[in-house]
C-alpha cells in the first residue's frame, strides 16, 4: 500500500471541496452581470429583436468575464494576509498590544501559510497574542492517539485512516510568542473532528495556553489584567461558574464614580451571540471581549446569514445602553439611566465595553475570499504614559 504524505493526503477530496466552492462563487457571480444585461435589454426596446438575438454572445461573453473575474479576486483576496490596527485609549498605566488571531483553519491552505503566519504575527511584536478558536481544521494534523487511548476508545475518530498524517504541519505553532504569553480556546470546527485530538496537538506546544473555563490572573506593569475563556461548544457561562476577586492596588472597593473596582478583563470565546455573549460580557464585566468564527461572510452566500445571525459579522460592537438583568440576562436602558447606575470607571477612555469581532486570518473550506479581508488584528491599547 503506498504511504500516506503530505503530497499525496486525500488530494482527490480537497481538489473535489475546492472546485464545488469555486464554481458556486462563479456562478453567483454571475448574477448580478445577468440582471444588468436583462435591464439592458428591456432599456433598448426600440432595437430591433433580431439585432439584440444575433449579437447574444455579446452579452453572455460580458456575463462569463464578470464572473471569471470575481472568482480571480477571490483566489488573491483569500491568500493574502492584511494587518489590521486599531488603537484605543485606555486607562492603563502604560500601553498594553493585544495580537488577535482567529480562524487560521489550519490544513485548508498548504504547509507554508501557518509559517508565513506566524512569522508575520511574532514580528509585531506584542505583549500577548489570542487565538479565539478554529484554528486546527483537518483531522490530518492530530495527533495520533496512543495505543492505551485506542483501547480505551478516548478518540472517536481513532480509526480515520488520515488521521496524523500531517501534523507535522502544526509545528510552526510552537514558535509564537509573546512576553505575557499565548491564549487559546477552541471554537466550534475543533469539536467537528475530535476534541482530544485537538488537546493532545496543542499539548505539545507549551508557549500555548488554552483558557476553556478558565480565568487567568496576570500583572502587566503594575496593572491588573484578567482573562476569561469559554470554550466553542458553549454559548455561555455554566450556572456554577465563579470568578474570584482580584487584589490589586489599582482596584478600590468604593461607590466613588470614578473608581476602578475590577480589572482590565478580556473575554475570549469563538462565536458572538447576539443575546448569550452580551450576558458574557456583562457577567464577567468585561473590558474587551474577542471573538470569530463569522468570516466577516467570506462569501456572498454566507454574508446575509452572518450579517444579521451574529452580533456583528466583523469588527467593534459597543455595549452603551445595556445592563445585567435581576434574572441573568441582558436589557436595554437610556445611556442617561446607565450612567446614573454605573458604578466604577470603565478602563476604555471612552467607556463603554466592546466586543471586537474578527473577520478571520484563514478561510473556510477553500483559500477563497469575496468579502471582506484574511487578517491579523493589532489592539495598541494606548496607556496614560502615551497621548492616544
Amino acid at each position: 500500500m503506498k504511504p500516506l504524505t503530505n503530497k499525496n493526503y486525500n488530494w482527490w477530496m480537497r481538489g473535489l471541496v475546492y472546485i464545488l466552492f469555486v464554481s458556486r462563487e462563479f456562478l453567483i457571480g454571475l448574477c448580478p452581470f445577468c440582471l444588468v444585461m436583462e435591464v439592458v435589454m428591456i432599456i433598448a426596446h426600440c432595437v430591433p429583436i433580431s439585432v439584440l438575438l444575433d449579437h447574444g454572445w455579446i452579452a453572455g461573453s460580458i456575463c462569463c468575464l464578470g464572473g471569471l473575474g470575481i472568482v480571480g479576486y477571490g483566489l488573491i483576496n483569500g491568500t493574502h494576509v492584511h494587518i489590521r490596527r486599531r488603537r484605543i485609549g485606555t486607562y492603563l498605566s502604560s500601553s498594553l498590544r493585544v495580537i488577535h488571531v482567529s480562524d487560521l483553519h489550519s490544513g485548508v491552505r498548504g504547509s507554508g501559510a501557518l509559517k508565513r503566519i506566524v512569522s508575520k504575527v511574532n514580528g509585531l511584536r506584542g505583549d500577548m497574542i489570542v487565538m479565539t478558536g478554529d484554528v486546527l481544521d483537518s483531522i490530518a494534523l492530530l495527533v495520533r492517539p496512543s495505543e492505551e487511548d485506542r483501547i480505551g476508545g478516548s478518540s472517536r475518530m481513532v480509526e480515520n485512516k488520515h488521521y496524523g498524517c500531517r501534523s507535522d504541519e502544526t509545528r510552526p505553532l510552537g514558535e509564537l510568542f509573546a512576553p505575557l504569553g499565548v491564549f487559546f480556546v477552541t471554537g466550534n470546527h475543533e469539536f467537528y473532528h475530535d476534541i482530544d485530538g485537538v488537546m493532545r496537538t496543542l499539548a505539545r506546544y507549551p508557549n500555548i495556553r488554552i483558557l476553556d473555563g478558565r480565568v487567568l490572573d496576570l500583572v502587566h506593569n503594575g496593572d491588573p489584567i484578567r482573562l476569561i475563556g469559554l470554550a466553542g461548544n458553549r454559548r455561555s457561562f455554566p450556572a456554577t461558574f465563579e470568578i474570584p476577586p482580584f487584589n490589586h492596588p489599582r482596584l478600590v472597593d468604593t461607590d466613588a464614580p470614578l473608581a476602578l473596582t475590577t480589572p482590565f478583563t478580556m473575554l475570549l470565546q469563538h462565536q458572538p451571540y447576539k443575546r448569550a455573549s452580551v450576558q458574557n460580557m456583562l457577567r464577567s464585566s468585561a473590558t474587551v471581549g474577542f471573538f470569530g468564527h463569522t468570516h466577516g461572510g467570506q462569501t456572498f452566500p454566507n454574508w446575509p446569514a452572518v450579517k444579521f445571525g451574529w452580533a456583528a459579522s466583523r469588527g467593534r460592537v459597543e455595549l452603551k445602553g445595556h445592563r445585567e438583568g435581576e434574572g441573568g440576562g441582558s436589557e436595554f436602558v437610556s445611556e442617561e439611566e446607565e450612567w446614573k447606575g454605573k458604578r466604577s470607571r470603565s478602563w476604555l477612555v471612552d467607556g463603554n465595553p466592546s466586543m471586537f469581532v474578527h473577520q478571520g486570518t484563514g478561510t473556510m473550506q477553500a483559500p477563497f475570499r469575496t468579502i471582506g479581508n484574511c487578517s491579523i488584528d493589532v489592539y495598541d491599547f494606548v496607556g496614560q504614559d502615551h497621548d492616544c
